[in-house]
């Protein structure tokens, strides 16, 4: 046999070798840990059955469905979805179950969705031809709104907007890495391409904090795009020192998803006294669990298998080197989380003056546990409110002034929020 037909005939057996190797596959006990496991987790931690699909007590049924399904689901990321689509059903955006093997190593998409007046609008693109402002009609010539009510399932999300928000992550998993777009632009006209994701790229950019003078010496800006690492509001506060005699601050955090509440940003702007937000955390004690199931008649049978223990937050003075001027706060459908945390208290004491839209809606501390191999799971354990007690979880926090993006505003690059803010921030010299 010639060696070039010695080298055709090994190249079966090396693919055949090269593809078990890289099986993404998950071993029976895995599996079966990973659900027993997020199944002992949700009544223990769980601390938000007020807007979960099912009640506390249909738990158990709930988790004999998935663990029939998950123990005949060997392919990793097949079962990473059925994962997702169990913790979902808690609809609690700080709840969630994660592979980074599977939903780390993904395609890009190229762009980003959000719903303006009741369409899909692209709010990011490094597509060629598509533009921020178009809309999207079908992805592989199927309606958006089909792929959205097909994986829903899957958005472990506090309300229907962040849930449309998060919708393209779960869609970049499940996609070809070849797929059609319909688009209709600005004048009405639709076009169609083909988006081939492997010539994309996943090139974030570097996040900083960044501050300028907006009036010189009167009107200061300060952008933190994340909390999720310490330098962002070190750097906040670093750079808030020059500012310090301005007339007025505009802090804006929209598109901010959180990282850790930034309680020293938040007293360097205060000038009154300040509240955080009310939480509480579920009371899981073994009599209570025994009386609510064994004795389903006893009086307080409700507030035995609901218990809850809650703290009001306490009043805070302000430091006093504090910013002495005006402040307004801009906030967006994405500011989430820790940004949340950000916001609450001067929602509260009317500290500042808020503009944009509705905050996210969810806020809090999950329970967290690594499975290792880069599988890991969180379930929310703490339900926040504002400090009277008012909800915003999958409300999200009102700002004073309301200002709702439009699809006119994304074609011409119009930033009404900022242009409010300074028109506020007038009113201050």
């Amino acid at each position: 046999m010639r060696p070039t037909r010695l080298l055709w005939a090994a190249v079966p057996a090396m693919l055949i070798a090269f593809l078990t190797a890289n099986a993404q596959t998950l071993s029976l006990e895995q599996r079966t840990f990973i659900l027993s496991k997020t199944y002992a987790a949700i009544p223990l931690h769980f601390a938000h059955w007020r807007g979960a699909s099912f009640k506390p007590e249909h738990l158990d049924s709930v988790y004999r469905e998935f663990l029939t399904r998950g123990l005949k689901t060997e392919d990793r990321k097949e079962f990473a979805l059925l994962m997702r689509e169990f913790v979902a059903l808690l609809h609690n955006g700080h709840s969630w179950y994660h592979d980074n093997k599977v939903f780390g190593s993904t395609l890009p998409m190229g762009f980003s969705l959000a719903v303006i007046d009741g369409q899909w609008i692209v709010t990011r693109s490094v597509i060629d031809g598509v533009e921020i402002g178009d809309c999207v009609l079908r992805i592989n010539e199927r309606p958006v709104d089909n792929h959205y009510r097909e994986l829903s399932k899957y958005f472990a999300a506090s309300d229907t907007r962040a849930a449309q928000g998060s919708m393209i992550f779960t869609l970049a998993a499940v996609l070809p890495n070849s797929y059609t777009l319909d688009i209709e632009k600005k004048a009405g006209a639709i076009r169609s391409l083909t988006v081939d994701r492997t010539s994309l790229r996943n090139t974030p950019q570097a996040q900083k904090t960044e501050s300028r003078w907006l009036e010189p010496d009167k009107v200061a800006y300060v952008k933190i795009p994340s909390f999720n690492k310490p330098a962002f509001e070190n750097d906040a506060l670093e750079q808030l020192k020059q500012y310090n005699n301005a007339a007025a601050i505009i802090v804006d955090v929209r598109g901010n998803t959180g990282g850790s509440t930034p309680s020293r940003l938040t007293a360097a702007l205060m000038n009154r006294p300040y509240r955080w937000w009310t939480e509480g955390t579920p009371l899981t004690i073994g009599l209570f669990r025994y009386y609510s199931e064994a004795r389903p008649t006893i009086e307080l049978n409700e507030y035995f298998r609901n218990a809850q223990l809650t703290w009001q937050s306490y009043e805070n003075k302000p430091t006093a080197n504090g910013f002495p001027g005006v402040v307004i706060i801009l906030v967006d459908r994405n500011t989430g989380s820790a940004a949340e945390d950000f916001v609450v208290p001067f929602k509260d004491n009317g500290r500042a003056l808020i503009i944009g839209e509705s905050t996210n809606g969810s806020t809090g501390q999950p329970f967290m546990y690594s499975f290792g191999d880069g599988i890991s799971l969180g379930i929310g354990t703490k339900r926040a409110y504002m400090p009277d007690g008012s909800e915003f979880e999958g409300i999200g926090i009102k700002p004073n002034i309301e200002i709702l993006v439009t699809r006119d505003d994304l074609y011409r690059g119009k930033d009404r929020v900022m242009e409010r803010a300074l028109a506020e921030a007038a009113k201050a010299r």
